[in-house]
């Protein structure tokens, strides 16, 4: 009698949820996958034998199978949300280090927030943001944006948010604060110098600047970024903190300092 044994890998199913497909360029479905090598006989799998070969993504409308780093990319709707919340915060920092009595300067503030989707966003909120927001702390609102945001994104939204500074253009510490943004989104000085270079003050707030929801080029796989209800979280209230990691000097020294997960620490990377 003649017996058929061997081994085959199966993909066996250990938890699912919504990613953004690199392939699709849009929020998919997925499935997450542990890879065990199984013995056969007659080609039925009977047990599974060794340890276990891998994990993987495999994306429920292509098919497309991923390694699990995918999940570190934001969804576009999650990325989406946190650009609307660093433009919020961002803008506000920057306000509360200029001149908030100027009507101008007011204007292209409220107009610069609602250009990343919080339509309802209006003076009386910007002056209570601007009440409660701490400039020293703006890069655990913009560094998760770096994982999201390809260049052109970065530069979209440095821009926008540049776009408040009044006719004379940006003070010291308004300057200060987009070091902070740049480096916390992984732009280095010359692109920085570069982009607020560019940025005419005078100009409408918006003028030029698109839609983080209407354009579709800007995320780190290409696709669009979908449109949400979700409330942008209030500036006032803690965002929650990026994990504890190297991620780049806020104090604009150009190395890496170390985040402990809830504050910034005196240790700078050699």
């Amino acid at each position: 009698m003649l017996i058929i044994w061997g081994f085959r890998a199966i993909a066996r199913k250990i938890g699912t949820g919504v990613f953004f497909c690199p392939k699709c360029g849009v929020d998919r479905d997925y499935t997450h996958q542990k890879v065990v090598k199984w013995f056969t006989l007659f080609w039925i799998p009977l047990f599974p034998v060794g340890k276990t070969l891998g994990e993987q993504v495999r994306c429920d409308h292509c098919s497309t199978k991923f390694q699990t780093s995918v999940l570190d990319t934001p969804t576009s709707a999650a990325l989406t949300d946190q650009v609307r919340n660093a433009t919020r915060v961002v803008v506000a920092a920057l306000v509360k280090a200029g001149d908030i009595n100027d009507p101008a300067v007011r204007a292209a503030a409220i107009g610069a927030v609602q250009h990343a989707g919080l339509a309802e966003f209006d003076e009386a909120t910007l002056v209570s943001d601007v009440g409660h927001v701490d400039g020293s702390h703006l890069a655990p609102h913009v560094a998760p944006l770096a994982a999201g945001l390809n260049d052109h994104g970065r530069e979209v939204f440095v821009a926008r948010a540049a776009s408040v500074a009044p006719a004379g253009g940006l003070n010291d510490a308004q300057i200060a604060i987009m070091r902070t943004v740049g480096a916390s989104l992984g732009l280095s000085a010359a692109h920085l110098a570069g982009i607020l270079g560019i940025a005419s003050p005078s100009a409408s707030p918006v003028a030029g600047l698109p839609s983080f929801n209407a354009v579709s080029e800007i995320t780190t796989g290409g696709g669009p970024i979908a449109s949400s209800a979700t409330p942008v979280v209030d500036p006032t209230v803690a965002p929650p903190q990026p994990p504890a990691a190297w991620y780049p000097d806020p104090a604009g020294s150009g190395r890496q300092r170390w985040w402990d997960g809830e504050n910034w620490t005196d240790h700078l990377e050699a």
